[in-house]
């Protein structure tokens, strides 16, 4: 949304009434955005589909006939302050991809080279050779009417397999299939150098109704990448200096301080064991206990930081909307983090873009699983220096 042309249209006198329609399921805008877009925090209506617009009529005149109660009085959001962050580039995760091996025992560089001279192989289909040459890194091997199968097993072959005469190396992130089998890819958690500046850091974690997982050993949990991306930092040479301060709170339908500011490991992740409330989505009530924790209790002369981890739009727009002003206006920089569960990403780019410390200052992932992978870009906004 072009949030200057809203505020333009308001301060002209003109009243900006949003309707929003759905194709049967949800509402492809967010209340915040309504709110915002219209000329007052009530001035907007929504309908499943286009064909119940025709059902917003009498509420539309109430409207728009002067006089009327609902635009008399607009009120307008809080001004916001941009303050500028580091600009930051999210890391995209690296996908290994596994060839299937395919007739003969050959080492190939994670693909498979075709038969020369007969059908291509096609995944999932079987593929005749009969009597043809084989053509495997410069080396042919006689293949005497047998049928390759290509559905990653290994089909009889009378002639002698030939082994590939050169050895290949595979590149960083791919992986070398060998006889058949599949080597497994190791990745390593980046470790970040220290920072140079002071800093307090206020991790955030999402325990609304929306973060509830399976438990692997029964029960639920809260989505379990927000502790991994917790306990990183927790655990992180980060950590090895006095400059940084963490401090740890929940929020759901309210905000909980679970530890006061930190660089102790073992008071911090102690802290990470907690009931959750499994609630709404209360955006603003984390951000007012966040804030509160750093005008109360953090260091003079350091740099606020709130990484913000999100599940789900929140519950009350435009008190969301007055404490990220609040924060913004007291020198806190809210990093806002959101992740779904596979899905969509469930809270829009316009809220993020509001909570942010400017409109490029916020994070997604399509899984919790995923949040290790933003590490150093998330590093790079609060880490000093």
């Amino acid at each position: 949304m072009d949030k200057p042309q809203a505020s333009r249209a308001r301060d002209n006198g003109v009243y900006v009434i949003p309707v929003a329609f759905s194709d049967g399921g949800r509402i492809p805008v967010s209340k915040l955005e309504l709110s915002l877009l219209g000329a007052n925090r009530n001035a907007y209506r929504t309908v499943r589909d286009d064909d119940d617009l025709i059902n917003l009529v009498d509420s539309l005149n109430a409207v728009i006939c002067p006089g009327s109660p609902d635009i008399t009085t607009p009120t307008y959001a809080p001004a916001i302050t941009t303050t500028t962050a580091p600009s930051t580039a999210t890391t995209a995760p690296v996908t290994a991809t596994t060839a299937p091996v395919t007739g003969t025992t050959s080492l190939v560089t994670g693909t498979t080279t075709p038969v020369t001279g007969t059908t291509s192989l096609v995944t999932g289909t079987t593929a005749p050779v009969t009597g043809s040459t084989s053509s495997v890194t410069g080396t042919t091997a006689p293949v005497t009417g047998s049928t390759s199968s290509v559905t990653g097993t290994t089909a009889p072959v009378d002639a002698t397999t030939t082994p590939v005469d050169a050895t290949t190396t595979p590149d960083v992130g791919t992986t070398l299939p060998v006889a058949g089998t599949t080597a497994s890819v190791t990745t390593t958690t980046p470790t970040p150098p220290a920072c140079q500046g002071l800093a307090d850091i206020v991790i955030a974690i999402d325990d609304s109704a929306s973060t509830r997982r399976d438990a692997q050993g029964g029960g639920t949990e809260v989505a379990p990448g927000q502790f991994e991306l917790a306990e990183y930092y927790i655990q992180n040479s980060l950590l090895n200096t006095e400059n940084i301060n963490i401090g740890l709170i929940a929020h759901s339908n309210t905000g909980r301080v679970l530890s006061g500011f930190s660089n102790d490991s073992t008071v911090l992740n102690a802290s990470l064991t907690f009931t959750p409330q499994y609630s709404i989505s209360n955006t603003g009530a984390g951000l007012d206990v966040s804030t509160d924790l750093h005008l109360d209790t953090g260091r003079a002369g350091a740099d606020k930081f709130t990484i913000l981890l999100l599940n789900s739009r929140t519950s009350d727009p435009f008190g969301t909307l007055i404490q990220a002003s609040r924060a913004r206006n007291n020198g806190v920089h809210v990093v806002p983090v959101a992740f779904s569960d596979s899905g969509s990403i469930p809270v829009s780019t316009l809220e993020l873009r509001l909570l942010g410390a400017n409109r490029n200052a916020y994070f997604t992932v399509r899984d919790d699983a995923d949040l290790m992978t933003l590490v150093d870009s998330i590093t790079a906004v609060v880490c000093p220096g």
